[in-house]
């Protein structure tokens, strides 16, 4: 399995239909807080879709379009 990167074309697990193409990949400092302390960092990526909307969409939510 290949890693998601800049400029691969990629759809959410849960709308396949809806594909696009990545424009960054991120890492954010989670604010939750657990009882052992602070979760570490979250992958992010930001996708524009053929529609033209950007979103930014966690990295564990999409998968590669091959």
């Amino acid at each position: 399995m290949r890693r998601i990167r800049v400029g691969d074309k990629v759809c959410a697990y849960n709308h396949m239909n809806r594909i696009g193409t990545v424009l960054e990949v991120y890492t954010k400092k989670s604010d939750t807080w657990m009882v052992g302390g602070a979760m570490s960092q979250t992958l992010y990526m930001k996708v524009t879709f053929e529609n033209g909307i950007v979103e930014e969409r966690l990295y564990s939510d999409m998968l590669l379009q091959e």
